[in-house]
């Protein structure tokens, strides 16, 4: 009978184990390609119910992020459908978050991105020249002239090898 209970329970353990560490983190997988393709459609194409979708999309996301809190894109994937619903705020600190757990420069740009639109500008321009100082690349998406050109001139002052906006223009 006892080797019949602990059986039981190690079997128990096994599927929970194999849902939370497997099953989960594949369907957020699936769910995430599909929400970052949805999110890419309608930043390109905003009707009236591009707030509802991307409401539908922060939801699943937030799941997923509980589920795979180390996943940087969704935190990303999910700044950018705060985007889309006006809360910039709540993409900052997405942003912030992802940061907790990698450095990757996209995730300066991004947060550079919604920190413009708060018109924190001294905050943006300082998340774009960390990411400017990766890769002079990122300053070339940057929308805002004023800030692209104080962004540049920061980066080439910093920088091994020369380099400015103007001459890839």
């Amino acid at each position: 009978m006892l080797k019949a209970l602990a059986s039981a329970g190690i079997a128990v353990a096994a599927v929970l184990a194999i849902d939370r560490w497997c099953y989960l983190p594949l369907a957020c997988d699936v769910t995430e390609k599909r929400i970052i393709k949805e999110t890419t459609i309608l930043f390109d194409n905003r009707n009236w119910t591009t707030g509802m979708r991307a409401r539908k999309n922060l939801s699943e996301l937030r799941n997923c992020i509980d589920a795979t809190p180390g996943k940087v894109s969704l935190y990303m994937t999910a700044a950018a459908n705060c985007r889309l619903i006006g809360a910039p705020d709540e993409g900052v600190a997405l942003c912030e978050a992802a940061l907790r757990y990698d450095r990757r420069p996209e995730i300066y740009a991004y947060l550079a991105v919604c920190q413009l639109q708060l018109n924190r500008r001294d905050d943006a321009i300082g998340n774009f020249v960390t990411a400017g100082m990766f890769s002079p690349m990122y300053i070339t998406n940057i929308d805002d002239a004023d800030v692209r050109t104080r962004v540049d001139e920061i980066v080439s002052k910093q920088r091994m090898l020369p380099w400015h906006v103007s001459q890839e223009q």
